[in-house]
């Protein structure tokens, strides 16, 4: 199987939520390029309503004429400019009744629409016989109740319209951002996927025959002489082999090597990563692993004296050009338990002076790797080399799942302090549970001061 089960899930969720998306980025785009259609035609067609106010008006501006030039006035020229005028005011308010519905005011619509039928049919009743001052003033009525309606609507529609316009530019936006992450996700996702076809491909690791290969290097050498220096009379170099392994995963070995010299052995822990390259170390944008990492943070926390397990060596696993792995071994500083373990047992049998000793140099151990520069990690990656009822002295604490950890280069700038604080408020939520509260307290003041 190309993919640990889990993973293929994971990969699978992915693509799934990738694809998901990109089909709501392409209903976006069609309902996007409807709105913005729909507002752009409505707009041109609302470009005349000025007009039809114009025909209105002009149409009372002719009956006011008519009105006081009766008998000395040119009726076949009158009649022929009033018909003119209703027929473009129909024409008008045919295209335009359309888009008041559209817009929402399809009743505003229609009460002009009747006052327009109005105006049509006394247009009818001008049209023979001599002309009459009651339809003249009706017609001239009509035209003003006409008017006044669509005075009443000015600039309702173009507000509406506007407001989906901006509707529109906002989808659009959406959409180029759904779609930025679809590219960004969907990359890395088939990123990861070549990577973890590479990590089975080159996935099987020889540990016997690499840690030969380490035991013959000066740099294991000189420091496995550091971890232990010898006497004059004990022979000079270390051998090195596999004793144990521990735990296999997806990426990664855990395993127990032996160093021996002479008569002396020395149990070394170590860590055999699958498949190091560069696609793979995309991941650390998620996840910071790998042997590098963990090896600069045991570095740090060395030389510092923080009691942590001295790093012994790293070094890649090539084929030919290609890194296909990496090994890291570190001093082995015995059987360890969880922080989390220890506050379940030994640390509620202790009393109030050494529950809160226990948790100063807890405090005091974080703030350290902070002003390493490490963050990031939960208290469920610290361990201890255990206590007892009758210890009044912290145990000494250690740091694993190092890979996990990020590495300031600079115990400065926002992110780092942000992740400091979450570091703190993270430790704070996971002793809530385990302290009383005067010591919860305590334990505020504690990292607050910090």
């Amino acid at each position: 199987m190309l993919l640990h089960k889990k993973a293929f899930w994971r990969r699978t969720v992915v693509f799934a939520l990738v694809v998901a998306s990109a089909l709501a980025a392409a209903l976006l785009i069609l309902r996007e390029a409807s709105v913005l259609d729909a507002a752009h035609r409505q707009q041109h067609e609302l470009g005349r309503g000025a007009s039809l106010r114009i025909h209105l008006m002009e149409a009372q501006t002719e009956c006011t004429i008519a009105l006081a030039l009766r008998g000395k006035l040119d009726e076949d020229r009158f009649r022929a400019r009033i018909a003119e005028l209703v027929g473009e005011i129909q024409e008008v308010r045919d295209h335009l009744a359309p888009v008041w519905a559209e817009v929402g005011l399809g009743e505003e619509a229609s009460f002009i629409s009747d006052e327009i039928a109005e105006i049509s049919a006394t247009r009818k009743g001008l049209m023979s016989g001599p002309l009459q001052r009651e339809n003249l003033a009706a017609l001239y009525e009509d035209a003003s109740r006409a008017e006044k309606l669509l005075l009443n609507i000015t600039g309702q529609p173009e507000a509406i319209i506007k407001d989906r316009l901006a509707t529109g530019i906002l989808l659009g936006r959406i959409v180029l951002a759904v779609l930025a992450l679809d590219f960004v996700f969907g990359l890395i996702g088939i990123l990861l996927l070549v990577s973890d076809g590479l990590n089975e491909v080159f996935g099987f690791i020889d540990l016997d025959a690499e840690l030969s290969k380490i035991a013959g290097s000066a740099e294991f050498q000189q420091r496995m002489r550091k971890l232990c220096p010898h006497a004059a009379s004990e022979p000079a170099t270390w051998h090195l082999g596999l004793h144990k392994k521990l735990n296999s995963h997806r990426t990664h070995d855990t395993f127990e090597a032996k160093a021996v010299r002479g008569d002396r052995e020395i149990l070394l822990w170590g860590k055999a990563y699958r498949w190091a390259g560069k696609i793979k170390q995309l991941q650390r944008i998620f996840t910071p692993a790998y042997a590098k990492a963990t090896w600069q943070a045991l570095l740090l926390m060395s030389n510092a004296d923080m009691g942590s397990p001295f790093p012994v060596v790293w070094t890649k696993i090539k084929r030919g050009h290609l890194v296909i792995g990496s090994v890291l071994l570190a001093e082995h500083v015995g059987p360890l338990e969880s922080v989390k373990h220890v506050l379940r047992t030994d640390f509620v049998l202790l009393d109030y002076k050494g529950r809160l000793a226990f948790v100063r140099g807890l405090i005091e151990f974080c703030n350290r790797a902070h002003e390493l520069g490490l963050h990031r990690f939960t208290p469920r990656y610290l361990h201890t080399s255990g206590l007892t009822p009758q210890d009044d002295a912290p145990p000494q604490f250690y740091l694993f799942d190092i890979d996990k950890v990020h590495i300031s280069k600079s115990a400065s700038g926002w992110w780092y302090r942000y992740s400091v604080r979450h570091d703190q408020k993270r430790l704070l939520h996971f002793l809530r549970y385990h302290l009383t509260p005067s010591e919860l307290q305590v334990c505020k003041e504690m990292l607050q001061s910090s």
